[in-house]
């Protein structure tokens, strides 16, 4: 299991390269981390960090208090204080920061004692090794309460928004019957990822072979198709789906239209389904006469 903390050291000057972790075992001011020897910071965990840090795509933000993890909820603005991309491993010493950039307000702010503390936040598994660094921020509280608990309450409700959007979805469309539902949404709270690749993987009860499968011929209503597409999808064994996929990348054609105002004496001899086959695929009823017939 990974738990988020927030640890938090003195923070002297507005300097370019700061110390996030010190080197060995560590425990927070109030106490932290409860249950286990400490939290650990080592060569192997810098490295890991260290290769984390080089993958991502944004830079690593210092922001006043924490205000990022609350932002979502309070609505307030969360200025940055600094940033930084790169970590560096300082053997005996610790995990520094270096290069940061900070901004002009918040080098007045340090430099004028206005704040004093640096916090990072960052995962960790149960035996305590840091695992991944969140973000950091300036703070003046040595003992943050409740920053674990605001990120870890960040992330299930994220991760909730989405289970409740897909198996609505998965409901909606068939590809999750009632009776899963509830092992659904435990399997997408515990592994995201395994339930949407289920989901990805059902069938929609209203595909075409769902449908074949329970001997039915009729179709579902389909956003984007006509009843006349729709006796066209019956007529030639079409999966809705497929044909609404098709007609999206194709340009209209003009001969519907030509061939909608126009019917040729052959067409007494067709039914209305096989008109509209007609009328959707571009076919004279001549020629889908001859092709009938052969």
């Amino acid at each position: 299991m990974i738990s988020i903390a927030a640890l938090t050291a003195r923070l002297r000057t507005p300097s370019s390269d700061i110390q996030l972790f010190p080197a060995g075992v560590f425990r927070a001011r109030d106490g932290r981390p409860a249950g286990i020897e400490g939290w650990r910071m080592d060569t192997p965990s810098a490295h890991d960090l260290i290769a984390l840090a080089t993958q991502r795509q944004t830079p690593f933000v210092i922001d006043y208090e924490h205000q990022t993890l609350y932002a979502e909820t309070s609505g307030n603005p969360a200025p940055a204080a600094g940033w930084f991309e790169r970590l560096e491993w300082r053997e005996g010493d610790g995990l520094y920061a270096v290069d940061v950039e900070w901004t002009a307000r918040a080098t007045a702010m340090i430099e004028g004692d206005e704040y004093r503390y640096l916090s990072p936040v960052f995962k960790y598994d149960k035996s305590g090794t840091v695992t991944e660094l969140l973000m950091v921020a300036v703070t003046n509280n040595p003992a943050i309460d409740g920053i674990a608990d605001v990120a870890a309450a960040r992330s299930a409700q994220r991760t909730s928004g989405e289970v409740d959007r897909l198996v609505s979805k998965g409901l909606a469309d068939g590809r999750l019957q009632p009776g899963l539902e509830s092992w659904a949404r435990d399997l997408g709270n515990k592994r995201l990822a395994a339930l949407r690749s289920f989901l990805d993987g059902a069938q929609s009860a209203n595909s075409l072979p769902a449908l074949r499968a329970r001997g039915s011929t009729a179709y579902p209503e389909i956003d984007g198709l006509t009843h006349e597409e729709l006796a066209v999808c019956r007529a030639m064994g079409t999966d809705p789906d497929e044909f609404l996929r098709a007609k999206k990348k194709q340009a209209p054609n003009a001969a519907f239209s030509a061939l909608h105002s126009s019917a040729a004496p052959t067409s007494a001899q067709l039914n209305n389904e096989e008109l509209a086959v007609c009328r959707a695929m571009g076919y004279t009823p001549d020629e889908f006469l001859r092709a009938k017939t052969q």
